[in-house]
């Protein structure tokens, strides 16, 4: 499964619960909830039977604590996985930062290498202390 917020028109957002394991065909769409308030997508997906909920396994969830809070109470007994693609970003966000503000560090960020793995969504960085 996977938690993820959308803008769909005119900037209003909604909360997508996607079956992963469909592959974007029939029945990948699980529920589409208008807005990202964790009391209102919760009691949504609290109309799926608990035993339903109970086998997902794995919950694949964007970074905001909202999110967390809905996997945690919908989903209890699948592991959460935080979306590597904002893993990512707040990297990047934060070396720019880094590479903005403090130039020396630089040279240090260099010899680190940051390895995220696909199958793991891991981080592991390898390097200098």
């Amino acid at each position: 499964m996977s938690i993820d917020e959308t803008a769909l028109s005119s900037g209003e957002l909604y909360t997508l619960l996607t079956n992963k394991a469909k592959r974007g065909k029939k029945g990948s769409i699980v529920a589409i909830v208008k807005g990202t308030r964790a009391s209102d997508v919760i009691n949504v997906i609290r109309k799926i039977p608990l035993y339903k909920r109970n086998e997902v396994k794995e919950i694949t969830l964007d970074m905001p604590a909202s999110m967390n809070l809905i996997a945690e109470i919908c989903f209890h007994k699948a592991i959460r996985v935080t979306d590597r693609f904002h893993v990512q970003k707040l990297a990047s966000e934060a070396v720019q930062e880094i590479r903005i503000k403090k130039p020396l560090l630089v040279i240090q960020i260099l010899f680190q290498m940051v390895y995220i793995s696909n199958s793991q969504n891991k981080v592991i960085i390898y390097g200098v202390p």
